[in-house]
């Protein structure tokens, strides 16, 4: 119905032709039932049953929240990407076969969800202060060295540079620039942060050395060599329940927030009187699309 309204509507009947052999707009329809037809009709029936109760709570969500949720979870995916740390947003719809009016919709009626809830999650300051002793195991953090890292192609190399830092000639970032073969670390004079000693022989180099702006002797490799400088050391300590409290209610009013949404979403089922008059043939797994030539 909704394919044969307004700009999806086709006169003749026909929305694509391979080598002049028709695709009749009639044939579409049925396959997008057939792939993803179940699925869509029980997303539109669950978020018009939170919908329907966000208007009884007079709960109301705005575009401009919408947007500003996506962009919160583009920038989050973005960043994690480009730390390696997985696939960035535009990937990671294609992977979950969504397109962005989707996801406007989703999480449209997970925000309405979550104004209907909202009020019922509350984290008392107790038992913030109660998790933290309960678990101060793992408030435990290592000493950790902050260091730089300079990668050379040999052995003579590394050792010329290296006197000639300690000597004045030259600076650590200028060595950096020149020579490091790591690019990444090239351009931020081979900053490595914070790292615990992880038995790796460049975090024993780290640790070795005693004082800050020590630099290491030159360590072979990977098939390179390398000097390593100490910029800061801080010791094992456990971490102050001060330092930490804001992220634990923050974790804790997630994990509240996620589990009064799941049985507000069982609540409402149960309380809805929902009709379903369509059946679908029942897919264990929906036949994927073709992929298109690259």
């Amino acid at each position: 119905v909704l394919l044969s309204t307004g700009a999806w509507a086709q006169k003749d009947g026909i929305v694509a032709k391979v080598n002049d052999q028709p695709i009749t707009e009639q044939a579409f329809q049925a396959t997008l039932l057939d792939w993803f037809g179940k699925e869509v009709f029980e997303e539109i029936i669950q978020a018009k049953v939170i919908e329907q109760a966000a208007e009884r709570a007079k709960v109301t969500v705005t575009d401009e929240q919408v947007e500003e949720r996506v962009r919160t979870l583009q920038l989050a995916m973005d960043a994690q990407a480009e730390a390696g740390q997985g696939d960035g947003f535009a990937v990671w719809l294609v992977q979950k076969r969504m397109t962005l009016a989707n996801l406007r919709s989703r999480l449209r009626t997970e925000l309405l969800l979550e104004g209907i809830v909202k009020d019922q999650v509350k984290v008392a300051p107790e038992e913030v202060s109660s998790y933290y002793e309960r678990n101060r195991a793992r408030f435990q953090e290592p000493a950790m060295v902050n260091a730089c890292l300079i990668t050379f192609k040999t052995k003579e190399q590394a050792e010329q540079v290296r006197e000639q830092i300690i000597k004045g000639e030259k600076t650590w970032a200028e060595a950096s620039a020149d020579y490091n073969l790591n690019p990444d670390l090239m351009k931020n004079g081979g900053e490595l942060g914070w790292m615990p000693d992880d038995g790796t022989p460049l975090a024993k180099a780290a640790f070795a050395l005693e004082r800050d702006g020590d630099i290491s002797p030159v360590i072979p490799l990977n098939n390179a060599f390398h000097i390593i400088k100490r910029q800061d050391r801080k010791n094992a300590r456990t971490i102050p329940f001060e330092e930490t409290r804001a992220d634990i209610e923050t974790a804790m009013m997630e994990k509240k927030m996620m589990d009064a949404k799941r049985e507000q979403r069982v609540a409402l089922n149960k309380a809805a009187h929902i009709e379903r008059l369509m059946e679908f043939a029942d897919h264990s797994i929906a036949p994927a699309p073709a992929t298109p030539a690259q």
